[in-house]
């Protein structure tokens, strides 16, 4: 799986390189003329710039194309973001915010474009919302995602987390030691 992982990373890579060229871009944004009329197909691009809130649910999927539809939609919305960051003018001022919530955020923490949307994502306009059972989950599924989510992102974490003494650490202040966070 490895492997595999490393190859779609490197695709998606590649493709999103090839997605802000603007003599490539238009092929992204493709439709077929027999499309039925009560389908439109989704530009993330065009949706960034608007107040709304789309919803992928993945919960009647099995898990490895649930997995799959969830990396494909984040490599979108992250291809999305880079172009219209390569669209916008400096002097436009901040673009809309984008917020990207991911259930069951372990399960796709190996990805290539999750980290890159992680490490990235704030100074392209998005906000990343992960739910997870408990955040070791993230460090068992990649280390570095896990501190990435930890300590670049503004984690806000919430719910019980009983059993994380390295969280109880990274939430201490002088305040409040360890023990009393935990």
């Amino acid at each position: 799986e490895d492997t595999f992982t490393e190859m779609m990373n490197g695709a998606a890579r590649r493709i999103a390189r090839a997605a802000l060229d603007s003599r490539v871009a238009p092929l992204f944004d493709y439709v077929p003329d027999d499309e039925p009329e009560d389908v439109t197909p989704l530009d993330w691009r065009t949706r960034l710039d608007e107040d709304c809130v789309i919803i992928v649910d993945t919960s009647d999927l099995r898990a490895d194309p649930q997995r799959i539809v969830t990396l494909v939609v984040i490599s979108q919305l992250w291809t999305a973001l880079q172009r219209r960051d390569h669209e916008r003018e400096p002097r436009q001022g901040d673009p809309p915010l984008v917020n990207l919530h991911i259930e069951e955020a372990a399960d796709v923490a190996t990805s290539g474009v999750f980290a890159d949307i992680l490490q990235k994502g704030r100074s392209y306009g998005a906000g990343v919302t992960l739910s997870l059972q408990y955040p070791d989950q993230l460090r068992r599924a990649d280390a570095a995602t896990h501190e990435e989510a930890i300590n670049n992102i503004g984690t806000v974490v919430t719910g019980p987390v009983e059993r994380d003494a390295g969280l109880a650490e990274r939430l201490a202040t002088a305040e409040m030691p360890p023990e009393a966070v935990a």
